[in-house]
């Protein structure tokens, strides 16, 4: 007779050594195949399972699996594309880029870090994120022009941000605007500009001579000019007079020029004048032979505005001295006498051999160098060919259309000549 348990083996097939199935019997068929097969199942998955295990969170298939990012010195064992390693690192920034969600990544492309280059990165920093720098876009850069409505003085000194040609600029517009003040202004600081060079500041006096041609030796009263004014003639007035009574610290020969008067003598009650107010003043220039004039008034810039430039002779011997004068009062005489101080010869006002012209014009040092020389004045020459060469006696000569206009600048006591090596 068989025992129940070999019975039992005959009918279900080979007994089991498990210790499971000794503990407590199959309940059925269907779970015995499942153990069957999910056992082995288990274990291959365990195998293929990466070493560290994730968290539930975690655990959302390949594509979760692809945008992780391990720990630092962790070993990837999978064929998983790697990604950056994890940092502790912060940096401010406006805004970061959102990753994309683990749906839109397929599991075979990976996803670097994003990079970014910051407002205010330098090429070091740029180089240590692997990043190439991406160079500034090129800009242009124009010479300043100036803004019709905005005035002269609010601009930038040219010692600080200007230079000659942008200085050039704003006269060519302000002059083809009409606005002749401005542009003679901008002039003078270009002539005065410390980047000027010999060549520009030649030919910056050129342009500035025929300006003041029209705006300051012509009969046009430009507006806004601070060196001319206009003045209607009443009763008993006469041009020497008018001079006086306005201050205007020039001779009235001056008016009767710039006003194209062939007679001052000829003016009517009504008539109305314009008129220059000074003082002028010179720089006398020995290594050019060169005097210029400029006016009292000054720019934005603290620069005299010059007004004509005029050739000179000097004395011989490099004698005309170096330093500050001014004119002496009562010293301006027209048609002067004159006796040479080394021959005793005496000229009168009238001979046509009298050296020194028909205008004279005395002057007093006024400083150490220059307090002690008498005699020394500015007067014409009946030898041009002397201008541009050391011929007096140290005295300056002018030629004698220019020592006329150099004499109805220079008021008495009132202006100034400095003589320059």
């Amino acid at each position: 007779m068989a025992l129940p348990s070999q019975a039992r083996s005959t009918a279900q097939g080979p007994r089991f050594s498990s210790s499971r199935s000794r503990r407590r019997k199959n309940p059925g068929e269907k779970i015995v195949l499942a153990l069957i097969v999910g056992v082995p199942a288990l274990i291959l998955v365990w195998v293929a399972w990466p070493s560290s295990s994730p968290s539930p969170a975690h655990a959302t298939g390949p594509a979760a699996l692809a945008l992780e990012e391990p720990e630092p010195g962790a070993t990837q064992q999978t064929t998983l594309p790697a990604s950056q390693p994890r940092t502790t690192q912060q940096r401010t920034i406006a805004a970061t880029p959102e990753r994309p969600t683990p749906q839109s990544t397929p599991a075979t492309t990976p996803i670097p870090e994003p990079t970014l280059r910051l407002e205010g990165d330098t090429d070091e920093a740029a180089a240590a994120t692997n990043t190439t720098p991406t160079p500034a876009p090129a800009t242009t850069t124009r010479n300043a022009e100036p803004i019709p409505d905005i005035p002269l003085e609010t601009r930038a000194s040219p010692a600080s941000s200007g230079d000659v040609n942008a200085l050039l600029l704003i006269a060519e517009s302000a002059r083809d605007s009409g606005r002749l003040v401005d542009s003679r202004l901008a002039l003078n600081r270009a002539l005065h500009h410390r980047g000027a060079t010999p060549q520009e500041q030649a030919a910056l006096r050129a342009r500035l001579t025929e300006l003041n041609n029209e705006m300051f030796f012509g009969r046009a009263v430009v507006p806004g000019d601070p060196l001319v004014e206009t003045y209607r003639i009443g009763s008993g007035d006469s041009l020497s007079k008018v001079v006086q009574m306005h201050d205007l610290d020039v001779d009235w020969r001056l008016v009767q020029r710039v006003n194209g008067l062939s007679d001052p003598r000829r003016i009517r009650v009504g008539q109305q004048l314009k008129l220059v107010r000074g003082p002028f003043h010179a720089v006398v220039d020995k290594s050019d032979y060169r005097m210029d004039i400029y006016a009292n008034f000054r720019d934005t810039d603290g620069n005299r505005l010059f007004i004509r430039s005029f050739d000179v002779g000097l004395g011989e011997y490099s004698s005309t001295p170096v330093g500050m004068f001014r004119v002496r009062a009562n010293s301006k005489l027209v048609n002067p006498d004159w006796t040479n101080p080394r021959t005793g010869e005496h000229f009168s006002g009238d001979d046509p051999k009298n050296p020194i012209g028909e205008r004279w014009i005395g002057l007093d040092g006024v400083d150490e160098a220059t307090r002690d020389y008498m005699g020394l004045g500015i007067h014409g020459t009946i030898e041009p060919q002397s201008i541009g060469t050391d011929a007096s006696m140290g005295c300056i000569r002018l030629l004698h259309d220019d020592v006329e206009i150099v004499y109805e600048l220079l008021a008495s006591d009132a202006c100034q000549v400095e003589i320059v090596p």
